[in-house]
């Protein structure tokens, strides 16, 4: 029952559309009309009881203050989203309505519509232009959270429309929803927002403004991304709208964003890596791009064609402007290179990822988007837990790209190794006497081919004890009699403890110094002190 109705809910709670232009004229309900206004003095509340507009949730209980609960909760969605953004990160104030249809404040219809809600923008008589909200009442049935979202989303295109209505409607969508899911959250939203970013890592092909499938609303992954980039810093998202107003255009203003606030060279820059970071989004996170503590995503990895026979031939899907196309090619084992040929009909930027997921992945870029046929060389590719090619349209017109992939060589791990994600020493124990070595063990795993590489005379060897025993050159060295721990390090991954017991040599009962063992009774009492000694060694070190 839950994924039949995850689309459907989806649907209900990601948000709605802006309205157009329109008159100066306002709803009709169908019963007597009432009114709440805020307790804030910056909404007033237009509702009834009565008629097909009539309110889904007409209950006063939570607060009982006189005022249906559905009605508090419009409240106190809008109020969210206003303070927030306005009061904390300094958003205009939307510009009052001049007394037409309201008082000044910025006037809820709640009323049956064939959408969760609308948000108009009017021309007033001043020339000025101010918005008004209608909300469905239905949806106050699915949850407290999603009602005061819904509103929430709602007054966040009144702050939009204060600043613009001249943007496409996928940016206002966009923006919207990244702050309704910001601000608001329960589990019925979580499934949701999981659902967008489904919806966009699913068809990360699509123009950057493609609409239609809610694919505007998963939008708010690219407003998350800008989010995340500029040090994840929520006034970014005013600083980018402020750039797009002035402009008076999308592009340029994001162009201006990305430079001033990014650090990158433009938009067409930001999609680059935005492509990058979607790579590893969701379950294939590595942990250094999105940020799981907000608008995290519960599943999902982005759609891509999966490579693992060779030679292999292949056209990518056609790939809209500003979209991605991503081809995955897995490890084999075999081989020492992978060889690609790609052939795009329009101008496209390359990206290779050495994926290692422990750690950060190589990008391998390419020098400049272009039409012409491109080649990339990625020695010790079975090193890798995945090489992917992340394709980036650029052209301003969809395009398509033809790939060749061979490998050649024989595979052997590379001197240079990736960060491994754990390191195994042995054996567990090891009797030695003074004086004798023996070789350790330390296994890698990677992730890739190279798994199970010994790499102990590669790692940093330390001992609980130097003056007994040591690694040199991947061997223990026993020094003097005693016991002692043996922990490795490669690439600041650690290792499990390896113990050592060091006895007396051979000729040690024919030289009497100090207290060493003289026979074989003081011998095992000596192996009895020495075995208690590691007993409490191992303890502290555990």
């Amino acid at each position: 029952m839950l994924a039949a109705a995850l689309p459907a809910l989806a649907v209900c709670v990601a948000g709605s559309a802006p309205g157009a232009q329109g008159d100066v004229g306002r709803p009709t309900l169908s019963g007597p009309e009432l009114t709440h206004d805020s307790a804030d003095g910056l909404f007033k509340v237009h509702y009834t009881l009565s008629g097909a507009d009539a309110l889904a949730v007409a209950e006063d209980l939570d607060p009982a203050n006189g005022v249906p609960d559905s009605v508090d909760w419009i409240e106190e969605g809008a109020g969210i989203v206003y303070h927030a953004f306005v009061d904390e990160d300094g958003w205009p104030e939307p510009p009052s309505d001049e007394g037409v249809g309201g008082d000044g404040r910025i006037d809820i219809y709640v009323r049956a519509l064939d959408i969760n809600g609308y948000t108009h923008y009017v021309t007033l008589p001043s020339g000025h232009k101010a918005s008004y909200i209608e909300i469905a009442p239905g949806n106050a049935r699915l949850s407290k959270a999603t009602f005061e979202s819904i509103a929430g989303h709602e007054t966040h295109h009144v702050l939009q429309f204060g600043m613009s209505d001249e943007l496409p409607s996928w940016i206002y969508e966009a923006t919207a929803t990244y702050a309704q899911y910001l601000l608001f959250d329960d589990a019925l939203l979580t499934l949701a927002r999981s659902a967008l970013w489904v919806i966009r890592l699913g068809d990360p092909e699509f123009a950057l403004d493609a609409v239609g499938n809610r694919y505007e609303y998963a939008g708010m992954v690219w407003v998350k991304y800008l989010i995340d980039k500029g040090t994840r810093d929520r006034k970014k998202l005013l600083y980018l709208w402020s750039a797009m107003a002035y402009a008076h255009d999308w592009v340029k203003g994001h162009d201006d964003f990305a430079v001033a606030d990014l650090g990158l060279a433009g938009l067409d820059a930001a999609v680059e890596d935005y492509a990058v970071w979607n790579w590893f989004a969701c379950a294939s996170s590595d942990g250094r791009h999105y940020d799981p503590s907000n608008l995290g995503c519960l599943a999902g990895s982005v759609s891509r064609i999966e490579i693992t026979a060779f030679p292999a031939d292949g056209t990518t899907v056609t790939i809209g402007e500003r979209g991605s196309a991503y081809l995955r090619f897995d490890p084999e084992c075999k081989s020492r290179e992978l060889d690609l040929t790609l052939r795009p009909t329009g101008k496209v930027r390359f990206q290779v990822i050495e994926e290692v997921p422990q750690d950060v992945s190589p990008i391998l870029p390419d020098d400049g988007a272009s039409a012409s046929e491109k080649h990339f060389a990625i020695s010790g590719w079975n090193d890798f837990h995945h090489v992917a090619l992340v394709a980036t349209n650029e052209s301003g017109a969809p395009v398509t790209v033809s790939y060749h992939a061979e490998t050649t060589g024989t595979y052997a791990p590379s001197a240079s190794l990736p960060k491994p994600a754990a390191l195994t020493a042995a054996p567990d124990l090891t009797r030695l006497a003074v004086g004798e070595r023996a070789p350790v063990q330390l296994s890698a795993s990677f992730g890739s081919c190279a798994d199970g590489l010994d790499i102990a005379a590669r790692a940093t060897w330390s001992s609980s004890d130097p003056s007994v025993a040591t690694v040199q050159n991947g061997e223990i060295v026993a020094t003097r009699r005693g016991t002692a721990d043996l922990f490795a390090t490669f690439d600041s991954v650690g290792s499990n403890h390896v113990a050592v017991m060091v006895s007396p040599g051979p000729d040690s009962s024919t030289c009497q110094i100090g207290n060493s063992p003289a026979s074989g009774v003081s011998a095992l009492a000596w192996v009895l002190t020495a075995w208690s000694g590691l007993a409490r060694l191992r303890r502290k070190t555990s």
